[in-house]
């Protein structure tokens, strides 16, 4: 067994409903994209990735519905920071 303890820093989107982004891979509606679990979110590793993803939305061009949803998501979100506290244990 082996004891693993440590503190990481990450990125999140929160939309402005308060929920959090996801990435889904079946987008048939805007809630797909969202969660109340904040641990499903998806999570950059700087806060400059997290905001080019924002960014970069707001330019795109649609081909498909779920692209438009997606991208409609994502303007509406800002960034975070989740700080996660590990503490756990390996049995190999």
């Amino acid at each position: 067994m082996k004891e693993i303890k440590r503190t990481e820093t990450r990125y999140i989107l929160k939309h402005v409903t308060g929920k959090y982004f996801k990435n889904t891979a079946f987008a048939t509606s805007y809630d797909a994209f969202l969660t109340d679990d904040i641990l499903q979110a998806t999570r950059f590793a700087t806060k400059e990735i997290a905001d080019a993803v924002i960014q970069r939305n707001k330019k795109a061009k649609f081909k498909y519905a779920g692209e438009f949803m997606l991208s409609t998501t994502l303007m509406d979100c800002n960034v975070v920071v989740l700080e996660l506290n590990i503490d756990g244990k390996l049995y190999d």
